[in-house]
C-alpha cells in the first residue's frame, strides 16, 4: 500500500493561502486577491509583488472555484 493511499503523504503544504501560518504569506496573499478584484492583469500584480505568476493564477482558479460554488449553492436555496 502507498502511502498516498493511507494518507501519510499529503503533499507540499500551500505557502499562500488565507489561513497559512507565516503572516507574510498571508498577507500576500489578501494582496493578490484585492488586486485581482481591482482588475489587476496576472503579470501586473507579478511585477508588483514579485509573486510567480504561477502562483498568482493558482490564487485566481480557486476565487473563481469559491464564487461558482456560492452561486450554485444560493441557486439550489432559492429553489
Amino acid at each position: 500500500m502507498l502511502a498516498k493511499e493511507r494518507g501519510v503523504y499529503r503533499g507540499r503544504p500551500v505557502l499562500y493561502c488565507a489561513d497559512s501560518r507565516n503572516p507574510k504569506y498571508r498577507h500576500a496573499y489578501n494582496e493578490v486577491v484585492n488586486y485581482l478584484n481591482s482588475g489587476w492583469t496576472v503579470s501586473q500584480i507579478h511585477r508588483e509583488l514579485g509573486i510567480s505568476n504561477n502562483t498568482i493564477y493558482r490564487i485566481r482558479s480557486e476565487i473563481d472555484a469559491n464564487k461558482q460554488s456560492w452561486f450554485q449553492n444560493r441557486a439550489m436555496n432559492t429553489q
